[in-house]
């Protein structure tokens, strides 16, 4: 057995003594590890990953063993168990370029999940899923229907079991009560955040002349475009692009911004803490 324990907390000695006790009593073997301190949020973070064939020893007893020892330094932790991929649910509107980029991360084994839903607001994807056998639902939504559509949504997220929903162009500002409800959400928002957040950022960042535009992948929260960033990617542009050179060269960073999001989410390598997070490469 696989196991990846993540943990944050205020920092104390001896909780990287205490998290080792944890892993010598199961009969594990440290194969990697890896902390950092947060001095001015007095955070402790921790990831550290083990093997074990202790005979009896199921995933049960382990999560138990992690949720004794979060509970001792008064920590936020998670468990991921590596040879069990997580299953994604992708949310999209009518742009492909960033569901094709994590069908194709998934073709070539880049990230330990894989796609098992797509949910469009518009249908006009539907082919797309459809031809890499990708079950599809076509959920129409309406300020005034919103809420039902919602409701079918984290149906459908619930039954399929999905542990990570990816908004991919999702052209859509997710409820309180989803996220409430959802397991987590990455979103691709194209802009380099805190810069130009919401609509047609683009559009706003070619008004600005800027140099440089970028894509930012993040934990959704009910702010919009304020959750906790994972990854940046930027290109450089010049007086000579037009708005079309800005939006057919972001749409690289926003793929490559996202897929390795989910990379690194699904590999156990992302801790939140506040409004940061802390990716362990």
């Amino acid at each position: 057995m696989k196991v990846i324990l993540l943990l944050a907390c205020p920092d104390r000695p001896g909780i990287a003594h205490g998290v080792y006790g944890l892993i010598r009593r199961q009969g594990g073997n440290v194969v990697d590890s890896d902390q950092h301190r947060d001095e001015r949020e007095n955070a402790f973070l921790m990831r550290v990953e083990w093997e074990t064939k202790r005979k009896g020893l199921t995933e049960k007893g382990v999560l138990a063993g992690c949720a004794r020892i979060a509970k001792l330094f008064k920590a936020e932790h998670q468990v991921v168990f590596p040879n069990r991929k997580r299953r994604i649910a992708v949310m999209v509107t009518k742009e492909a370029h960033c569901l094709v980029a994590i069908i194709q991360a998934q073709k070539l084994g880049e990230i330990n999940g894989h796609i098992d839903l797509v949910i469009g607001n518009r249908a006009d994807l539907e082919q797309t899923a459809e031809r890499e056998q990708i079950p599809f639902r076509h959920i129409p939504i309406d300020p005034e229907g919103k809420p039902a559509a919602e409701r079918q949504e984290l149906e459908l997220l619930r039954t399929r079991r999905i542990d990570l929903v990816v908004m991919a162009r999702y052209m859509q500002v997710l409820s309180p009560h989803f996220l409430k409800h959802a397991p987590s959400v990455i979103n691709i928002h194209h802009a380099f955040l805190p810069a130009f957040p919401g609509p047609s950022p683009y559009a706003r960042a070619f008004d600005r002349g800027v140099k440089q535009i970028g894509a930012t992948a993040h934990y959704a929260t009910a702010v919009l475009d304020d959750g906790p960033i994972i990854t940046q990617e930027t290109t450089r542009v010049g007086h000579k692009d037009a708005l079309d050179d800005f939006i057919r060269n972001g749409r690289k960073n926003e793929c490559l911004a996202l897929v390795e999001a989910v990379r690194l989410h699904c590999a156990g390598r992302v801790i939140v803490y506040g409004k940061k997070t802390v990716v362990f490469k």
